[in-house]
C-alpha cells in the first residue's frame, strides 16, 4: 500500500517513478541530482500591499529556445 502511495505521489505531481523493490540506487539519486541540479523559482510580489482578493493574470515569457 505504501508503495503504491509512492507511485500515485510521483504521478499526481510530475515527479519520476518512486524506486521501490531495488537495492540499486544509483540510477534514482543520479536522476535526483540532476533534476535538483536545473529548477528555477518564481515569484510574485503584488504592486501595491493592499489585497483585493482577486486573481490578477501573470504571463511568463522566457528567451531560450525550447
Amino acid at each position: 500500500m505504501s508503495q503504491d502511495s509512492l507511485r500515485a505521489l510521483s504521478d499526481e505531481t510530475g515527479g519520476f517513478c518512486a524506486a521501490v523493490n531495488t537495492n540499486q540506487f544509483s540510477t534514482a539519486f543520479e536522476r535526483i541530482v540532476g533534476d535538483n541540479s536545473t529548477y528555477y523559482v518564481l515569484a510574485y510580489y503584488p504592486p501595491t500591499d493592499k489585497k483585493d482578493g482577486k486573481f490578477h493574470r501573470i504571463d511568463v515569457k522566457v528567451t531560450r529556445r525550447a
